[in-house]
């Protein structure tokens, strides 16, 4: 019997401070970040992105070792289709629909060829650090795909923030600065009151993760925020992971961030140094009060569940 390898996924909806959240544990000697895993096809492999650390992912020394060791080398890896197939078995529709209308065709041999891939990767990422992996991707249908590993031990940080905070952040402008030199894309944006149902939608499906995934925490963006090692070393302990190392907040109301080995996520992943937390409270007067409502009337069945 093979022992699997402990992996902290976080789920939620993006714009909920899950890059945040992920390098803040990965601060502890005992976990890695990895940002989104889920992206390496086609932001690594494909489009040699900056890792975390500042290097391009072909220069970078750990991920080029993860290759040698999952595949033999990233050469081998057939990178589009990793791409297609992230995507595809991303849908939220796979875990809100019937299996029986799911699970037909190829679907579960397109299961079976992504996740050997992915259990490869975080496998390898582990072998090499010696630390538990965290695999920020978000999307809680390929959670649910990573939770059929008989390699892997899968336990769901589900984060969540005031969906209308979120709704607020899918209509700033956020230039991409970690997709190599002299790149000026923006992330895309989003009309308020599609992010509140995207929100519900996979927030709802997150939720579900708790009876499949063999440990399940849900956390308040805002609440980790204001006591990161309270919050998060919590969330830790009750997933059965070792929860001493996460730091707390410094005098100044900083937290301080070493250069990590992220493939993708929110760009401010490349953020080193003293770093001061502060809520994201902005929405409050500038989102329009009528957006706010119409928001708030998508989004209230698990907004006041949530507490929101």
């Amino acid at each position: 019997m093979v022992d699997k390898v402990p992996v902290v996924y976080v789920a939620g909806w993006g714009r909920s401070g899950t890059t945040l959240i992920d390098r803040i544990l990965g601060q502890s000697p005992d976990l890695m970040s990895l940002g989104e895993v889920g992206l390496l096809p086609e932001r690594g492999i494909m489009g040699g992105e900056l890792c975390g650390c500042g290097l391009a992912f072909q220069g970078c020394p750990f991920w080029t070792a993860v290759g040698e060791r999952a595949f033999g080398g990233w050469d081998q890896v057939d990178a589009p289709r990793m791409k297609v197939l992230f995507h595809d078995l991303g849908r939220v529709r796979h875990d809100l629909l019937p299996r029986f209308l799911v699970e037909r065709g190829d679907y579960l041999e397109r299961v079976r060829e992504y996740l050997d891939f992915y259990t490869a990767v975080l496998v390898a990422a582990h072998q090499e650090s010696g630390r538990i992996p965290i695999d920020s991707s978000k999307h809680p249908t390929v959670a649910s795909v990573l939770a059929r590993s008989e390699r892997l031990d899968v336990r769901v940080l589900h984060v969540v923030r005031d969906p209308r905070g979120v709704a607020y952040s899918w209509t700033k402008a956020v230039t991409r600065t970690d997709a190599g030199a002299g790149s000026h894309e923006e992330i895309t944006r989003l009309v308020p009151e599609r992010s509140g149902w995207i929100w519900l939608r996979m927030n709802a499906v997150a939720g579900s993760l708790a009876r499949k995934a063999s440990g399940y925490v849900r956390v308040r963006y805002e609440d980790a925020v204001a006591d990161p090692a309270g919050v998060l070393g919590g969330a830790l302990e009750r997933l059965g992971l070792p929860s001493d190392g996460v730091p707390g907040i410094g005098p100044a109301g900083e937290i301080d961030l070493a250069a990590c080995h992220t493939v993708a996520g929110n760009p401010s992943r490349m953020r080193v140094g003293a770093t001061r937390l502060r809520l994201d409270s902005e929405w409050r007067t500038a989102l329009p009060a009528g957006t706010r409502r119409r928001v708030g009337l998508v989004t209230a069945p698990l907004r006041k569940r949530y507490g929101y």
